[in-house]
């Protein structure tokens, strides 16, 4: 679309060349759409901006304190409150997600997370998997294990899940990043 943009806008008579000014353009868009499309759930800008800040300053306390910095001593030292503190942290988190497709053992051979939650195929390694994913999802806790089922057997989106369960679209990232940790964490230390 950008492109199609692009071809619209450009003035032949001023005498630039097609190439590098659509080049410059375009990477000026991607560079948009990374910062404002690439969160997992949307984050206000504010809170996006704030987060190298706050990288920063943790970086630089650890140096300076030799330990890691508290959320008071962040905030002090960014001259932010406590609350907002918390936010940017929190917002920081939205943008690290686990990936469906990371392995779930050290083995070359182990399955990943999205193929043993979405897998169609009923030979007997994969009910086998199946059953193993199920004993594995019997140890999450309840809501954990609606959230994955509603994302991941039904297909929901986060904003979804949040209005059937009553909770934030933030509460169903963190849920879901905990609940995929957890089974990661489960199928690696079993003799799954």
């Amino acid at each position: 679309m950008a492109l199609i943009r692009l071809l619209q806008q450009y003035d032949i008579s001023l005498g630039i060349p097609f190439e590098p000014y659509a080049m410059k353009s375009m990477i000026g868009h991607m560079k948009n759409f990374l910062r404002d499309k690439s969160w997992y759930i949307q984050v206000p800008r504010r809170i996006k901006e704030k987060g190298a800040l706050v990288q920063q300053a943790i970086d630089e306390l650890m140096v300076k304190l030799e330990r890691s910095p508290d959320v008071k001593e962040i905030a002090a030292y960014l001259d932010l409150s406590v609350e907002e503190t918390v936010e940017v942290l929190a917002g920081r988190e939205c943008y690290h997600y686990v990936s469906l497709d990371s392995p779930l053992s050290q083995e070359d051979t182990g399955a990943t997370l999205g193929e043993l939650i979405s897998s169609d195929v009923n030979d007997f390694d994969s009910v086998e998997k199946r059953m193993d994913l199920q004993q594995a999802m019997s140890q999450l806790k309840e809501q954990e294990q609606k959230v994955l089922l509603l994302a991941f057997q039904e297909g929901q989106s986060q904003r979804a899940i949040a209005q059937r369960l009553g909770v934030s679209q933030m509460s169903v990232s963190r849920i879901q990043k905990r609940a995929t940790e957890k089974l990661k964490q489960i199928m690696s230390s079993s003799s799954y």
